[in-house]
């Protein structure tokens, strides 16, 4: 179905799940960093513990909040794939193939 309509190109060089990614660990590290210096200073011997577990629910969190745009991305395609010649869409699928083939030759 994808490669019918030539959105393989497109789909590949789709940032989304990598900006959630990279999202997700920013927020876990900024997470980790405050959790593990407010244990550092209440209590010095579980800094390292809290720090873990902070980053790692500061990252599951901000990849459930992000998780509806990557889904929203993903079935946007599914639904061009599925009938590229419906009138909800306008023609910026079209335009960015259309780019990412003059770009790869």
């Amino acid at each position: 179905m994808f490669k019918r309509v030539e959105l393989i190109s497109l789909i590949d060089s789709d940032l989304t799940g990598v900006f959630c990614f990279l999202s997700g660990v920013a927020v876990g590290s900024i997470c980790g960093i405050v959790g593990g210096t407010w244990e550092l200073i209440i209590h010095k011997g579980y800094a390292t513990e809290v720090s873990i577990y902070a980053f790692l629910i500061g990252y599951f969190m901000c990849r459930i909040a992000l998780a509806w745009q990557q889904a929203s991305v993903s079935a946007y395609y599914v639904s061009y794939a599925e009938n590229p010649q419906s009138l909800r869409f306008d023609a910026t699928i079209p335009v960015r193939i259309e780019q990412l083939h003059r770009f790869q030759v």
